[in-house]
């Protein structure tokens, strides 16, 4: 017989519970600002609380998926810069 969800998750301490869903639920389409806010607000609770192992693990998992996606965001607007740039040293005369 398989336990039933709400049973699992009932011994998951909700702080590893919130960790997994924010890194489970995270989007797409977060933003870069919003993703930096999260991993500040992990880094102070890892100093300020020492969570357990269990809760640190779920934390650092979550951490990386957020630095994974600020650098792809970084990336991104990196070449978005770079096309803008070229266009602006395009000579307009060539177009023509």
């Amino acid at each position: 017989m398989c336990p039933t969800l709400d049973a699992v998750d009932a011994r998951i301490p909700a702080t590893i519970s919130v960790a997994l869903t924010h890194r489970h639920t995270m989007k797409k389409d977060l933003t870069y600002k919003e993703a930096a806010s999260r991993l500040d607000e992990i880094v102070r609770r890892i100093e300020s609380e020492s969570p357990d192992v269990d809760e640190l693990t779920g934390l650092v998992k979550e951490a990386v998926e957020l630095s994974k996606h600020c650098r792809e965001k970084l990336t991104q607007a990196d070449k978005q810069l770079t096309s803008l740039m070229a266009q602006l040293s395009e000579d307009p005369q060539a177009e023509g």
